[in-house]
């Protein structure tokens, strides 16, 4: 079956997006398909059109459509003159709109900008989704974005390649350390939530005496940068809370070795979401170390190497780290554990059989 995947991406600008959609389709290939990645990095309305154009001469019996967002009203009609064709069309929408909407007003460079741009997908979605075969979520989508598509709608989690990811050194995690040290890695923005483990620590140094001592490394720049240089300053805790920047290859790969813990997104509840599936979370456990998060689509049964957080605004429990990671993590997991888990749930193929099934 010859399937094609199109999407707007830069390679250069959107490394993440770039390596998460071409690990996608050669999953594809992988499963016996006959898969091509149409990526059109051009930006602005040239990017839209380009796309359009490729979408329409396409020969393939599956198409999927990676949300466009701003020109998915004009591709209504591409869907359906493809449907009478009798070729499938699915469309992926990596971020839900619910979060989309949010990101617009909260990254508005102007009022007219941000009303413009909510009306064109509040003008969109969710009609241009009818002609649709399937519609993939990779989180929870709110009630008005799933009306009239919500049989058709599919909640499957994000996945990684875990034969890229390296599996950190060690066998097991030991309880005998002098120091905890908890790592976070992304292009810093405010649903992170990181200010939560700041906060967290404030709150743990506060005490008059702490069980072990515990490092919190932040990997990574972005607009939240000088916020959390600033709030850990304020909390005097600036030698607690370590930024160094974005770290890629071989030095990536030596912060992990030496951590014991990970944190993901914990700040979802700022772009409306109770639940999504991370693909740091993914990552991390691809590298066999325990993750610090929210709730995540993908933990049905709950696994005990990941610490669950509340979708709140409230301090982390560091406290509960410590002793969750001293008396559960140490004694009862491994790192092979871990990547297993990953392995068997979170890699991309087998997220790519569910979308081609």
């Amino acid at each position: 079956m010859k399937v094609e995947y199109f999407s707007l991406c830069d390679k250069v600008s959107n490394p993440g997006v770039w390596k998460k959609i071409s690990a996608t389709v050669n999953a594809f290939c992988d499963l016996g398909h006959d898969s091509n990645l149409c990526a059109v990095n051009a930006r602005g309305l040239k990017g839209h059109v380009r796309l359009l154009s490729y979408v329409l001469r396409s020969k393939a019996d599956v198409l999927i459509i990676r949300n466009t967002m701003y020109s998915m009203w004009p591709m209504f009609f591409l869907f359906l003159y493809h449907r009478a064709l009798g070729r499938r069309i699915i469309i992926d929408i990596p971020t839900p709109l619910v979060a989309a909407q949010r990101e617009i007003i909260i990254y508005r460079k102007s009022v007219l900008e941000c009303v413009l741009k909510l009306f064109i997908i509040y003008g969109s979605f969710p009609w241009v989704l009818i002609p649709a075969n399937r519609v993939i979520q990779c989180g929870q989508e709110s009630k008005y974005f799933m009306t009239l598509v919500k049989s058709k709608t599919e909640l499957i989690g994000n996945g990684v390649s875990t034969a890229d990811i390296l599996r950190i050194k060690r066998e097991y995690f030991s309880a005998e350390i002098n120091c905890l040290n908890i790592v976070a890695v992304g292009a810093l923005a405010p649903w992170h939530g990181y200010e939560r483990m700041i906060y967290g620590l404030a709150r743990y140094y506060g005490r008059d005496e702490v069980s072990c001592d515990v490092k919190f490394t932040i990997v990574g720049n972005g607009e939240v940068l000088g916020v959390w240089k600033n709030l850990a300053r304020t909390l005097d805790i600036e030698s607690q809370v370590l930024f160094v920047g974005s770290k890629f290859g071989s030095e990536l790969d030596e912060i992990f070795e030496d951590s014991h813990i990970a944190v993901s997104s914990l700040g979802l509840h700022k772009i409306g979401l109770a639940s999504a599936s991370t693909l740091k979370s993914r990552e991390y456990l691809a590298r066999g170390l325990p993750i610090v998060c929210v709730d995540d689509i993908d933990f049905g049964d709950w696994p005990r190497f990941a610490f669950k957080c509340q979708n709140n605004t409230s301090a982390i429990d560091v406290e509960s780290i410590v002793n969750w990671y001293t008396y559960e993590i140490a004694k009862q997991v491994l790192p092979e554990q871990i990547r297993n888990f990953a392995i068997e749930n979170l890699d991309i193929r087998v997220k790519a059989s569910k979308i081609i099934d």
